[in-house]
């Protein structure tokens, strides 16, 4: 749908009618700005899913990706808390996992924060559905990387 709306506009640009006087610039962003527009208010329906409320499981992603998009690796912390609290079922190793895939905490670092967070209390929610508990988190080894 998107190829073949774009591509007679695309392939105008960088020529001499383009040089000239096009307008296909203008029609490729309005024409995206309104895409935008229209999956802009789809987007929380669906979310939704097939009959079944997903919000929960929307919003560990949301938290997980902010510990992905932290670019002060100080601070780190205080997010890892924010999700542990919010998610008291997570486990050490989880979040061994998701510090180890950011790539720039130490292992010293790591440990820190995972002794720290045992330390605290963790009372979940009554309501609380546990997620992370069936998420198995693979060990790596040497050998397997070697493959």
């Amino acid at each position: 749908m998107f190829s073949y709306f774009f591509k007679p506009h695309l392939s105008e640009l960088m020529t001499k009618k383009w040089l000239g006087a096009s307008n296909a610039v203008d029609t490729i962003c309005v024409t995206v700005e309104d895409y935008f527009n229209d999956f802009a208010r789809i987007k929380k329906p669906c979310k939704k899913g097939s009959g079944e409320d997903t919000e929960g499981l929307c919003d560990v992603i949301e938290a997980i990706a902010e510990v992905f998009k932290l670019t002060d690796p100080s601070l780190l912390y205080l997010e890892i808390s924010t999700l542990v609290s919010k998610h008291p079922d997570i486990r050490d190793d989880h979040i061994a996992a998701l510090l180890t895939m950011r790539g720039d905490a130490s292992r010293e670092m790591k440990q820190t924060i995972i002794e720290t967070l045992d330390k605290g209390p963790s009372q979940p929610n009554p309501n609380y559905v546990p997620l992370f508990k069936e998420i198995i988190v693979p060990t790596l080894t040497v050998p397997k990387l070697l493959k």
